[in-house]
């Protein structure tokens, strides 16, 4: 894995991540648990200036709700097989598949009322894509 390649996977991952948090903050209610512990570390005043910029923008439901579930999925598998590089393939998919199973199975528990939320087809394809796509990925870089 050259240099350039690992800088260019942990930038991906970072702004992955980092999207996925903007989207988040921006546009997400202050009622979830992330919110009530960013106010308890006093950023809430910050928060609230941010917020209050974007108040009138019109933001599709896919982009406020599921959107960031795919970014930090994708970011997840990115970091994972970063920190991971240097073991076995089977190891590196173990790991980088941690995140898109949970968030596939819990989508379905969900869907079947074993899990509290709303099961939504959305959510499951941003959780599951970005790992078929890393598994293409794989094969493809295996076989040549």
């Amino acid at each position: 894995m050259t240099v350039r390649r690992i800088n260019i996977q942990l930038l991906l991952a970072s702004l992955c991540l980092l999207m996925g948090i903007g989207i988040y903050l921006l546009f997400r209610s202050r009622q979830h648990l992330g919110f009530i512990v960013l106010d308890s570390l006093g950023f809430a005043s910050a928060i609230d200036a941010i917020r209050s910029l974007t108040r009138d923008v019109a933001v599709p439901e896919f982009v406020r709700f599921c959107l960031p579930d795919g970014l930090w999925t994708t970011s997840y598998i990115l970091f994972s097989d970063w920190f991971n590089r240097n073991e076995a393939q089977k190891s590196r998919l173990l790991w980088t598949s941690a995140i898109p199973v949970i968030g596939c199975v819990s989508e379905i528990m969900q869907l079947f009322g074993l899990l509290p939320g709303v099961f939504d087809i959305l959510d499951l394809a941003c959780y599951s894509l970005p790992f078929l796509a890393y598994l293409i990925y794989i094969i493809k870089k295996k076989h040549g």
